[in-house]
């Protein structure tokens, strides 16, 4: 499956309200791809007053240094939005590796535009571990002072 073809099932999932777009190609793309839903514009670096159930970005990162476009990505993680999707074309400053080590997982991508499509979800970020359990926890009645 193509970029397009994920994103739109991505999108298909959402409610009406659900999504939060961070520029205009996502606003269009959004649209395009999903008539029914209703997009709300952020600002990459602003605080909403309720975060969305999904943001989409597509042009927002471009023009910015690498670190900066990390951090904007970080702030819509953790303010925006907890499932985000990147649309990441030629002029996106990161690349594979680095949408990786911000937890992105690689969805979908076209070779020939160059662009390929990250999705994060909080949900399924970091499974919780075995050892992370009432089994493995400390017996306050077996210590002695």
């Amino acid at each position: 499956m193509n970029w397009e073809t994920q994103l739109a099932s991505a999108l298909s999932a959402l409610d009406r309200d659900g999504l939060a777009v961070l520029d205009d190609a996502a606003l269009a793309l959004a649209r395009r791809l999903q008539p029914q839903l209703a997009p709300r514009r952020v600002a990459g670096d602003a605080m909403p007053q309720t975060p969305a159930v999904a943001a989409l970005v597509v042009d927002a990162l471009d023009g910015l240094e690498s670190a900066a476009a990390r951090a904007r990505l970080a702030h819509v993680q953790r303010f925006i939005a907890p499932h985000v999707l990147v649309v990441a074309g030629p002029r996106c400053p990161l690349h594979g590796a680095d949408f990786i080590a911000l937890g992105f997982e690689r969805i979908g991508d076209d070779p020939a535009a160059q662009t390929a499509l990250y999705r994060f979800d909080i949900r399924t970020y970091k499974p919780v571990p075995d050892w992370l359990n009432a089994r493995f926890w400390a017996h306050p009645e077996r210590w002695e002072p």
